[in-house]
Formats: C-alpha cells, sequence, structure tokens
C-alpha cells in the first residue's frame, strides 16, 4: 500500500512538472513521445489491416465454396436433362425404325412389345408380348425382330397376350436353307450354356443352335448365312435365322451338322412382329 501510495504522488509530481514546462519544452516532449510510440501505431495498424484481410478472405471462401456446391447441383441437374434428352432421341430412333421395318416389309406384320421373359429356368427359352387373339395372333405363327430376323414362333395365346417360343428352346425346331446352296437342314434350340457350377439360366449365354440332316455332299462356309426354307408351313420362307459358326458329320457319316448363331439379339428383346398369316382363320 505504501509503495502504491509513492508511485501515485511521484506521478503526479512529475505531471505537474509536464503542466508547468515551457510550451517550447512541452512540444519537444510531445513530439518525442509520438515518434516513441508511431513503431507501435504502425504494428497496430498492420494487425488491424490483416484482421480486416483475414475476415474478408474468409467470408469470400465461404462464398466461394456456395457457389462450387451449386454449380455442381446445377451441372449434375443439366447431365440428368441431356441423358433424358438422349434417351428420347435413342427411343425416337428406335420407334422409326419399327415404323420403317413394317412399311417396307412386304408381309403383314403387327408390332408387338415384350412384357415378360422366361422364369429363371426359362430365360433362353420364351417371352410374352402384349398382343394375341384380338388382335389377330394365332400359334404357329413367326415371330420376327425389328431389324427382319427371325426369333420364333407364337405358341399359347390369350385373348391379350401370346408367349412366344424363342429359336433357343430345345422344343424349336425350323426347316432351313442355305441361299448359297440350295442345301437344307432342321434347326434345333440347344437351350442355355449351363456350367458345372449351379448357376441361373438367366446368366448363362445360349447354346448356338443346332441344324441336323445337312446332306453330306453339301458345301459348308463359316459364316453362310441360314433363312427359313418355307416348308412345314409355319416359318415363311427367306427370313433369315443367323450364321454358321462350325460343322461336321454325324457319328453315322450320314449327313452333316452345323452350330448356327441366331442373327436376332435374344438377350435385348423389346419389340417384336409378329407375322399375321391371312390364309388361316381368326379364331372368333
Amino acid at each position: 500500500m505504501r509503495s502504491r501510495g509513492v508511485f501515485v504522488g511521484v506521478s503526479l509530481l512529475a505531471l505537474a512538472v509536464l503542466l508547468n514546462l515551457p510550451l517550447p519544452a512541452q512540444f519537444r516532449i510531445k513530439s518525442l513521445a509520438r515518434d516513441n510510440a508511431s513503431p507501435f501505431q504502425n504494428v497496430l495498424t498492420l494487425v488491424t489491416h490483416r484482421i480486416g484481410e483475414a475476415t474478408r478472405l474468409t467470408v469470400n471462401t465461404v462464398d466461394v465454396v456456395d457457389q462450387n456446391r451449386q454449380l455442381w447441383v446445377d451441372v449434375t441437374r443439366l447431365r440428368l436433362r441431356l441423358r433424358s434428352m438422349e434417351d428420347l432421341v435413342t427411343e425416337n430412333e428406335r420407334l422409326t425404325a419399327l415404323l420403317s421395318m413394317k412399311q417396307k416389309h412386304e408381309r403383314d406384320l403387327l408390332l408387338a412389345s415384350v412384357t415378360a421373359r422366361g422364369d429363371a429356368g426359362g430365360w433362353w427359352q420364351s417371352v410374352r408380348i402384349n398382343r394375341g387373339a384380338e388382335d389377330g395372333v394365332q400359334p404357329d405363327l413367326a415371330v420376327i425382330s425389328p431389324e427382319g430376323n427371325l426369333v420364333g414362333r407364337t405358341r399359347e395365346v390369350t385373348p391379350h397376350t401370346s408367349t412366344v417360343l424363342l429359336l433357343t428352346d430345345p422344343a424349336c425346331r425350323v426347316s432351313c436353307t442355305f441361299p448359297r446352296t440350295g442345301a437344307f437342314g432342321v434347326l434345333q434350340g440347344q437351350g442355355p450354356r449351363l456350367t458345372a457350377a449351379p448357376q441361373l439360366a438367366m446368366l448363362c449365354a445360349p447354346e448356338p443352335c443346332s441344324m441336323e440332316f445337312i446332306p453330306r455332299q453339301a458345301a459348308i462356309l463359316r459364316e453362310d448365312p441360314v433363312t427359313t426354307s418355307g416348308l412345314g408351313g409355319v416359318y415363311p420362307p427367306g427370313l433369315l435365322v443367323g450364321h454358321i459358326t462350325g460343322s461336321g458329320f454325324e457319328a453315322s457319316g450320314l449327313y452333316q451338322t452345323a452350330t448356327v448363331e441366331p442373327a436376332a439379339d435374344l438377350s435385348q428383346l423389346r419389340h417384336l412382329f409378329v407375322v399375321i398369316d391371312h390364309d388361316r382363320e381368326v379364331a372368333p
């Protein structure tokens, strides 16, 4: 307490002395004080300026982050819109091709959409379409792809739907010919390519179709086209079935056999055409 009183007294004495000094002496003391305090003032000003810049930078950074987020949202939205437009263009091209196919084909074609495939065990055996007896569909009518390639034939028919037996089904048999040589044979489906490990049939690629009873003297070349012969009354002549991938002789040597890869992509069936036969009586 005593030291504090002494300090206060000394301070008051010094203040009284300063106030009673001549004006020139007071000016010199004030100038000296300002000069000595100037560096500290400069540092304080610099620190204040830096703090202001850092604050503005932080605010600007937050704004930039928000702007980038909004830009990403806008870019994603535009990408989705572009993808939707591309899908519409693709669908329009597909429908235009379907219409062109129907217009240029000599036969009466009924456009149908695939609504379902066979179950897990019959994925490569059949599909269901949205056309039935009320549309003029009957059993045993040829069914082709939009490219004009044979897909199979109608089997069960209800008033509004039909089941199409695919070429790859072992129950499907087609009388075929080689346009290059005129030789005949009978094509049959071989079902899915099953493996030793348990696997769903839908995950297995189908085996190539087998063509039998080809005359032993017929010249068969790889990639030879195979078309329907028209024999049997189910399939009109001239429909492309597939191409030869291999050939050989039957065990007895009496005739040749060949493997045929279907021309239609049976894994991507969306739209099909039923070849309507007006020579048959349509069921009431």
